[in-house]
């Protein structure tokens, strides 16, 4: 009886697939010979060569000629997915680039994509550029592993240059930005409209919560570096004050300590009265150390609130009060943007916001201000709920 060769073809591209799955072939694992292959499938040479061939132009398997065919990646975001059509495999490989450097934000981010990637089915590709040039020879070598779409994640100061744009305007894959860059708006994981919901979110939660605790003055820190840094954060605490009839107060300090040494002094007569919000945990932390070895005791003179919960936040002293990043939702809506540019699909794909999650320690003084009761009923009526790991007293 003749094969039927289209049909054959995929279901040996399915048994290869499922077999480096099911029968533990991790990367770097020698698959059987071709001729192995064959018996095992009851299908032609030929048939396993072709199928072989496939699964090594998508980066699946890696021929090293007289050597054999390894596993190259893992399988896993194929789990459950039948290969009814042969491009399948392609289509869901999506390439991760960040730039310059990896940093505690990143890292965070790619752990949450590696695991909207494993539920949406993709599989990734990750690579990291120190410069302009570099990043162009990731994007490269990410189309010639038949990536279909990139997510490039960079600070938004990065992308204030030509060098810049001349990379966006030559981009030869379609590609998502963890950024709004001016110019290149469709390129935002996020719409427009969206896209500030965090800052903004975060900001009213925190000025509302210190107002419920019952400082009179609640100010603004953050650093005075790079241009643009923490403009929207701050430009929401500007309508914040607004709103709630405060006069603004928003000191930017440089790298020298001797600058936040300044604005400690200028809120002198403030202690005892006064709370802070922090562009993020850094800052946050940059203030507390300060604080500290400038005699202010902490919180009940000065409280204080980050975000982001970077590693080191809870080692501070006090440990450090802060607002949780939604790394889920954005490794989600980036992987979704991208799955929107291979479908070809202009409009966003809807996503529900999630809610803020906080993480109340020593530093916000919520503890010496309320009861652990008072403070767990009191975050949802601001708009948050509770970290899952908010530590209890």
């Amino acid at each position: 009886m003749m094969e039927s060769e289209p049909f054959v073809y995929e279901k040996v591209l399915n048994a290869i697939i499922a077999m480096i799955r099911d029968e533990g072939f991790v990367p770097g694992s020698k698959l059987p010979g071709v001729r192995s292959l064959a018996q095992k499938f009851g299908c032609n040479l030929h048939t396993v060569r072709k199928a072989i061939m496939f699964l090594g132009e998508n980066g699946v398997v890696e021929s090293q000629g007289r050597l054999g065919n390894f596993v190259r990646c893992d399988t896993s975001h194929l789990i459950g997915r039948t290969q009814s059509r042969l491009q399948v495999v392609s289509l869901r490989r999506i390439g991760v680039l960040l730039f310059p450097a990896v940093s505690e934000f990143s890292t965070s981010l790619l752990i949450e994509l590696q695991r909207e990637a494993g539920r949406l089915e993709l599989q990734l590709e990750h690579h990291v550029a120190a410069d302009w040039e570099g990043a162009m020879q990731a994007v490269r070598a990410m189309k010639r592993s038949n990536c279909r779409a990139m997510i490039f994640v960079a600070e938004r100061e990065r992308f204030l240059t030509d060098a810049a744009r001349a990379f966006l305007e030559s981009m030869p894959l379609p590609l998502v930005l963890g950024r709004l860059v001016t110019g290149y708006e469709e390129l935002c994981y996020e719409p427009r409209e969206l896209y500030s919901w965090f800052d903004r979110d975060t900001v009213y939660f925190q000025f509302r919560y210190f107002r419920a605790l019952g400082f009179g003055h609640i100010a603004y820190f953050g650093r005075r570096d790079e241009e643009g840094k923490g403009e929207t954060h701050f430009r929401c605490y500007c309508e914040c004050a607004e709103e709630f009839r405060r006069a603004p107060d928003g000191v930017f300090a440089g790298p020298s300590p001797a600058e936040v040494d300044a604005a400690l002094a200028g809120w002198e007569c403030r202690r005892g009265d006064l709370a802070v919000i922090c562009y993020d945990d850094i800052e946050a932390m940059r203030l507390v150390i300060a604080a500290r070895k400038s005699g202010w005791k902490l919180p009940e003179e000065m409280a204080v609130m980050g975000v982001n919960n970077f590693a080191f936040s809870q080692y501070v002293d006090p440990p450090l009060s802060t607002v949780l990043f939604p790394y889920r939702y954005m490794a989600g809506r980036m992987l979704k943007r991208a799955l929107d540019f291979l479908e070809e699909r202009e409009k966003f794909s809807e996503a529900a916001l999630p809610q803020l999650e906080v993480l109340i320690r020593d530093s916000c003084c919520g503890r010496l201000r309320r009861s652990e009761s008072e403070l767990r009923r009191l975050l949802p009526q601001l708009g948050a709920v509770p970290a899952p790991d908010m530590p209890e007293r």
